[in-house]
């Protein structure tokens, strides 16, 4: 994840893929739920009509495993439409040209007969992303749990990356939505994880057998 919990009701544009957090992440999903009351778009994509698809402004129900269709033609609509963000980009990311030239031939119509959705929704969608001040992009379990999983996560970022939406407030990127503690959201100079991660490391030690990461 790139920003903390208190960022999600920052954003004036939501793109949540792979992820019902209203029903699994209650607490965490109330951040969204305020950013909705500021007057935040919402665009879900997922195959089943959760509650929180029930929230947002257009919902995509694409075929299951469909994922990096609809993510390469929404970035094909951001760069057909120069909504990149060309100073991020030139400072922060290489091979720019490349990519221009990769999703030139996927465009929505193209994703539209792969994931199953009207070509015009995955057009707004784009833009709505393309055009957000602070746009976060959520996903979960729904995103990473695919034999193309990797796939999926690299063309979000390249979705953030090539709008410029990471290292500013409300610009989430994977909000730490998932149900297990994962190191990768608690940062090292935090007291509490470094000594959970001494008493865990002492464990171990003293006990080879074990094979707990947590105490």
């Amino acid at each position: 994840m790139s920003n903390p919990l208190v960022d999600m009701d920052k954003p004036d544009t939501i793109f949540a893929i792979g992820t019902n957090m209203t029903e699994c992440h209650p607490v965490a999903a109330t951040g969204l739920k305020k950013a909705l009351t500021k007057g935040a778009k919402l665009v879900v994509a997922d195959p089943r009509k959760t509650r929180l698809a029930e929230l947002a402004h257009l919902h995509l129900p694409i075929r299951v495993g469909s994922d990096v269709a609809l993510l390469l033609a929404m970035a094909h609509v951001i760069v057909r439409e120069g909504l990149e963000d060309t100073e991020f980009i030139s400072d922060r990311t290489t091979e720019i040209e490349a990519f221009k030239e990769h999703v030139r031939e996927f465009t929505p119509e193209w994703a539209s007969e792969i994931c199953e959705v009207p070509a015009a929704d995955i057009e707004q969608a784009a833009l709505w992303y393309g055009l957000a001040k602070l746009g976060a992009i959520y996903y979960t379990l729904g995103i990473t749990e695919h034999i193309c999983g990797v796939d999926n996560v690299q063309s979000l970022c390249n979705l953030a990356l090539l709008t410029g939406n990471l290292g500013k407030a409300g610009t989430t990127f994977k909000a730490p939505v998932t149900a297990e503690p994962s190191p990768q959201t608690i940062p090292a100079s935090n007291p509490w994880s470094r000594r959970s991660f001494t008493k865990s490391s002492k464990k171990r030690i003293n006990n080879p057998t074990s094979t707990s990461a947590m105490p």
